[in-house]
């Protein structure tokens, strides 16, 4: 149990720099984090509440599970299962930045007669679903790259998610998308979900399952393509009825036929819909492209757009292109270091590529990254320079 001096002296500091806030119980793991009453969401298994990390008072996400004598073992097991996971995936301090991170897991053993209770500590993604947050065809695209990234990740560890929909997607304040809940995520590892049979949402399940003869009896990594492609599909559709689920396989052409004419009306970015058709393929899963080919796939056809663009406009993606990369080598670095030096690895891989960097566009580079630092800071503030 935590130490009386080192509790109020957290409720201390807290007090001062979350007035307002009130704290409902604390928790003791690797250390200790107190659960305030900011409810965050919620299901099955039980509640997420705000909660705060006692050494440096960094807000996280708290999973308070159910009692366990409230759980049957299929319950129990998905719990279990997700923090195996998390513990492979993206613990910290080794988190992936396209997976929610999970910092601590805590299991309280009851006394004579009580429940045990269990708590996962996780990164707080202050943020919106893919679906509340999508703005245009290449906000999509930069989401399934990021997507893809975790993907790929999950993939090359054995894993598969079994579970991807928009609801299992955030979107970040720095508009970095992230793949949650792998509570159903499968593979050959004791502890973990077998991938035989039908786990997940009914809607985003591989079609093949439904499948009598030709079908799929285990989920397979092209699964999870699959459901991401949905997922995108009905984001840049609009279509959240479209279901493969049950259908023969006459009807699964006919229904693909559909909504591939409805996607290809709509006149959204040519590339990304002819992408998502490949990826939701009902019947081909060997068609899908795997996540890696996705990564190439997109970060190609970026490039392209910046060669043939008119020269006022690449300057802009240009910018954008090297800050993304930026981001992205400081979540991978174990060393933290200034931010420039992050922009200047960036610019060394874009030059790579056969692509001009002035140090005009640097220099956009370093005050589009001051701008959202203070944006981030201070959500309330209008930016008018």
């Amino acid at each position: 149990m935590g130490n009386t001096q080192t509790i109020k002296k957290f409720q201390k500091s807290f007090a001062n720099k979350y007035p307002g806030q009130v704290i409902q119980f604390s928790i003791y793991g690797k250390q200790g984090y107190s659960v305030s009453k900011k409810y965050l969401g919620g299901g099955a298994f039980g509640a997420v509440w705000k909660g705060y990390r006692w050494d440096d008072m960094i807000p996280v996400a708290i999973k308070v599970i159910r009692p366990s004598l409230e759980m049957n073992d299929f319950q129990r097991k998905i719990i279990k299962s997700e923090v195996k996971v998390l513990e492979k995936l993206s613990m910290f301090p080794n988190c992936f930045p396209q997976i929610v991170c999970m910092y601590d897991f805590i299991e309280e053993k009851g006394e004579k007669g009580q429940e045990d209770k269990y708590y996962i500590v996780m990164e707080l993604i202050e943020g919106t679903t893919i679906d509340g947050t999508y703005r245009s065809s290449q906000d999509l695209k930069n989401y399934l790259i990021d997507l893809s990234k975790g993907l790929a990740f999950i993939h090359d560890h054995g894993i598969i998610h079994r579970d991807i929909k928009p609801a299992n997607i955030l979107i970040d304040q720095k508009g970095m998308a992230k793949l949650v809940d792998l509570g159903l995520g499968c593979s050959s590892e004791k502890d973990v979900f077998s991938c035989e049979g039908t786990s997940g949402t009914e809607r985003y399940l591989d079609p093949r399952f439904f499948l009598k003869e030709e079908g799929i009896k285990t989920a397979e990594f092209k699964s999870d393509i699959f459901s991401l492609g949905l997922t995108i599909y009905t984001v840049l559709s609009g279509d959240y009825i479209s279901n493969f689920a049950y259908k023969g396989k006459e009807e699964m052409i006919n229904l693909y036929q559909q909504m591939k004419i409805s996607l290809e009306s709509k006149r959204k970015d040519p590339f990304l819909t002819e992408l998502v058709l490949k990826m939701i393929d009902p019947l081909n899963g060997e068609n899908r492209p795997s996540a890696k080919e996705l990564i190439v796939s997109l970060e190609k056809d970026y490039f392209v757009k910046l060669e043939s663009s008119e020269s006022s406009t690449p300057r802009l993606d240009l910018v954008n292109l090297i800050l993304t990369k930026a981001k992205q080598l400081q979540s991978l670095s174990e060393n933290q270091i200034d931010f420039k030096e992050y922009i200047d690895l960036a610019i060394v891989e874009v030059t790579a590529k056969g692509l001009q960097v002035s140090k005009d566009i640097k220099d956009k580079v370093w005050v589009k990254y001051q701008k959202e630092l203070k944006t981030v800071m201070h959500p309330g503030e209008q930016m008018f320079n």
